[in-house]
């Protein structure tokens, strides 16, 4: 049926040489638009579809439902060889009248390592980029098809070119985040999504949801939030295994493929033997092996004909003796087995090769590999008859695919180790042999195929290739996964310098990897244990590299004095290498370590100095976090002015590039400051507009503390609460510590405020213990003023002794509003006590401080409460 797969137009009869009459002639105008792997079996003809009209039904409705303008979500979950996909195809026959746009990706049991492949899947089937197409034709097929779509999707392009794996010269786009360039590529795709669903309903499908890859299962979860009212159907087909969050949402409805009944199963038999009868005994026996799974039906009743144990006898089928004594396997995978054995060798050998190339593999690729120019396509005719296979298409490049994942991994299996290793490598000659321009968009798949050829450096090559682009496309889980393979990869290889070198390269390159997925305990092991390998190196601008990635790990830990140490040895190496990246950010993590020790004026005498230095090889994370640290140390010092110029020079930069997770980072700190200084228009400004701008984790982590933060200290802690509730406090191995220790001191602050005392103490004498054993003065005399403020409102003991370690610790590190907040709680227990003379003493000195730094609201406070002690006097 060549015309399920083109379309043409009628020429009439023409004469043509070597034929007596005239022939019926055609011109050929255009693929048609076959693009499934079920739609592809379907032109060879598939087994006539029974039962399952409730579960089309529910597909119809939720359809209709989502082109009336509510977007819908519906799970078609199955069992393996259930008929999930057949489900799909029958839908979409019953809405083919309908005007409506179909997109559809693949998940590979193997693509769990391939960022964002169902997308791409999606993306070059919907711009029509072809196998054929160099980049240059894929930039304008993207250019016209989304300026064509829409001019407001401009911005969409260079996160896209990203995701297709296109150059990109933007270096503004290139200075984004690596978080925030997963937010664009999420926003790009999102919005040609819906933009689309304005011309006309979409149906968006997912085939294999179970394989998916964590930046597309991000990117669905992204989708699902902002469906509601997009005229958007998204199928997703799966396994009962994978387990999801979206369970809960209005929108999202399940449809369970369940096993066949007998009475539908033997309706399929039927059908599978030409629309004959088949005997009771082979319906049962076909019912009760299958389990009423329909694959396993079919393939079961393939089997039986093949082996001869059915034979046709008056009009019925019917078994060549008892049902006990047919031998056939009880497994689908055994079935399976069994008839793949019973295939020509030729056929055999041709239908592993492509087994190895994957569940689709394409024509080209099977040639080259196989070194047959002729007869190859026949022989793939007739597994195609056999049913083991479907052509997927036919232009502009031939593809296949195989019937059933099962099909291809048993064949896969069948092959003998070395035979399997030696075809894996011919797969990896092949593709740089035949897209030498685009291996980019090949990286894991020659990781993948090298390294089950067991060809160390060529595998090793391309993760290393694959980690980096899946960590600059903000793919970090599959960075990580990449990087693991790399480094179990690097144990089995000679212990050479070269792979010594490749080592240490790698983990240098991994340090915004592991801060991004929190992993920084393993990451502090593995960069202790393999320290010897960078120092046998010899390279002194690799070992400063390392040491910075080192110092960063013991800064996140709460090692304070460690870090120090370990970041100026790199300094150190890096002011001699002339490395200047590193120096940056050895620099940059140093000012937050002396944060965390109270060494603020040493903290701000390393911002002056490097950001001058940044210049025009500005990294914008660097440039930001560095004022950050500017906001942070004048905040604590009582220096409102010059933190706020360092917080509207980081919130400038960051809006210059609109790269919103800086936006919200450099607004949360803002918010911090202006809390701290009493300034509550500007707090809450700040702290909106960076919960506002948030998109990642992590900036939800800032923004969601400055808005704690400001409803805490304006009087309202169980606002507060609300946010604070969905901060992380958890495990100093999984968190910054700085972090750990905020969060703590918020906490106490609300349970004192809101007189629950019992949790009050916990939570504070829990958070002074680990400040003072990390060394975070500052947190040291936040917590003591705490206990302090807990014993006077508790009549518990010893909170003169608090109060004044307090003042000890805040005057010692010059953190003036903070020791002015201490002297007036002491102030007040003195009030308490009886002690007016003491009371009025510190109560003027915190006065007098609050004044000096312009600090808002409370020296109003304390005017009030001198004036109260007059009158007591």
């Amino acid at each position: 049926m060549v015309e399920d797969f083109f379309r043409f137009e009628p020429l009439g009869d023409l004469e043509l040489k070597g034929k007596t009459r005239r022939q019926e002639a055609f011109r050929l105008l255009k693929p048609a638009g076959v693009k499934t792997r079920i739609e592809a079996a379907a032109v060879r003809g598939l087994t006539r579809f029974v039962g399952r009209r409730r579960e089309i039904e529910n597909l119809v409705e939720a359809f209709e439902t989502a082109a009336s303008g509510s977007g819908q979500i519906v799970g078609v979950v199955g069992e393996a060889g259930a008929g999930k996909s057949r489900i799909l195809l029958e839908f979409k026959k019953r809405i083919a009248d309908a005007d409506y746009g179909y997109l559809e990706g693949r998940c590979l049991h193997y693509g769990g390592n391939m960022p964002y492949l169902p997308v791409i899947d999606i993306l070059k089937s919907y711009l029509e980029i072809e196998e054929d197409d160099g980049e240059p034709a894929a930039r304008k097929k993207l250019e016209d098809k989304l300026l064509g779509l829409d001019q407001s999707l401009r911005g969409a392009l260079l996160p896209l070119r990203q995701v297709l794996s296109m150059k990109i010269e933007d270096e503004k786009y290139l200075q984004l985040t690596t978080e925030q360039k997963k937010m664009r590529i999420f926003e790009a795709v999102r919005d040609v999504f819906f933009r689309e669903s304005l011309l006309r309903p979409l149906v968006v499908a997912f085939e294999d949801l179970h394989w998916i890859d964590k930046s597309s299962e991000e990117f669905l979860n992204y989708l699902i939030d902002s469906m509601g009212s997009a005229r958007i159907l998204l199928v997703l087909l799966y396994r009962p295994e994978y387990v999801h969050p979206w369970g809960g949402k209005s929108y999202y409805s399940k449809i369970g493929v369940n096993q066949l009944s007998e009475q539908t199963s033997d309706e399929m038999v039927q059908a599978i033997l030409g629309g004959e009868q088949a005997s009771a005994d082979l319906k049962r026996l076909i019912f009760d092996r299958s389990g009423g799974n329909p694959f396993f039906a079919e393939e079961l009743t393939h089997c039986l004909l093949e082996q001869g144990s059915v034979q046709k006898s008056g009009g019925m089928y019917i078994l060549n003796g008892a049902p006990s004594s047919i031998h056939a396997p009880e497994t689908i995978q055994g079935i399976i087995a069994a008839r793949i054995d019973r295939v020509e060798e030729n056929l055999k050998s041709i239908m592993q090769a492509a087994a190895v190339v994957g569940r689709e593999f394409a024509f080209r690729i099977l040639r080259e590999i196989m070194e047959m120019k002729e007869g190859l396509k026949s022989r793939l005719l007739q597994l195609q008859g056999l049913e083991f296979i479907s052509e997927r298409r036919m232009f502009p490049e031939l593809e296949y695919i195989f019937k059933h994942a099962f099909t291809q991994e048993v064949a896969y299996d069948s092959l003998l180790l070395q035979k399997r290793k030696q075809i894996h490598k011919k797969i990896g000659n092949a593709i740089e042999s035949l897209y030498p321009d685009r291996l980019e968009e090949y990286f894991e798949l020659l990781a993948f195929h090298y390294g089950r050829a067991g060809c160390a450096e060529k595998a090793l090559e391309y993760l290393e290739l694959a980690n980096r682009k899946a960590a600059d496309a903000g793919a970090m889980l599959e960075a990580k996964a990449h990087f693991d393979e790399a480094m179990k990869l690097m144990d089995a290889v000679p212990d050479t310098v070269e792979n010594s070198r490749r080592r240490i390269r790698m983990l240098n390159s991994q340090g915004f990897v592991m801060f991004h997925l929190l992993n920084f305990r393993e990451y502090y092991d593995l960069l202790t244990y393999y320290e010897h390998l960078a120092i046998n190196l010899n390279d002194v601008s690799v070992l400063g590299a390392y040491y910075s990635r080192m110092g960063h790990c013991e800064w996140a830990f709460g090692y304070f004095s460690e870090a120090v140490d370990t970041l100026e040895k790199s300094i150190g190496l890096c002011l001699e290498s002339n490395n200047f990246q590193d120096l940056l950010y050895a620099y940059w993590v140093l000012q937050w370590a002396h944060i965390g020790t109270g060494n603020f004026e040493k903290s701000l005498g390393i911002k002056n100095k490097i950001i001058p230095m940044m210049g025009e090889r500005l990294s914008l994370l660097l440039y930001v976090m560095t004022r950050a640290g500017g906001v942070f140390a004048n905040m604590f010092l009582g220096r409102w002015e010059e933190g706020a110029k360092d917080g509207m020079a980081a919130l400038k930069a960051a809006e210059d590039f609109s790269d919103n997770s800086l936006i919200a980072i450099s607004a949360a700190f803002l918010s911090y400051l202006y809390g701290r200084k009493q300034d509550r228009v500007k707090a809450f400004k700040y702290a909106s507009l960076s919960v506002d701008k948030s998109e990642t984790p992590a900036d939800n982590l800032f923004s969601e503390t400055a808005m704690a933060r400001f409803w805490v200290y304006f009087g309202k802690p169980s606002e507060g609460m609300k946010f604070l509730s969905r901060m992380k406090g958890g495990d100093p191995k999984k968190n910054f510590i700085i972090n750990i220790l905020a969060h703590q001191m918020i906490l106490g602050d609300v349970f004192l405020r809101t007189s629950e005392f019992e949790k009050a103490e916990e939570t504070i004498h829990g958070g002074l213990k680990v400040a003072e054993k990390c060394g975070a003065i500052h947190f040291v005399g936040f917590f003591w003023r705490l206990l302090g403020e807990f014993a006077m409102n508790t009549g518990r003991k010893g909170a003169e002794t608090h109060f004044e370690k307090s003042i000890s610790v805040f005057r010692k590190i010059k953190a003036e509003n903070e020791l002015a907040m201490a002297h007036a709680g002491y102030g007040r227990l003195k009030r308490q006590q009886g002690d007016l003379s003491k009371a009025r003493e510190y109560l003027s000195l915190a006065l007098e401080i609050f004044d000096r730094l312009g600090t808002l609201i409370e020296p109003d406070k304390i005017r009030k409460e001198l004036a109260e002690l007059l009158e007591d006097e």
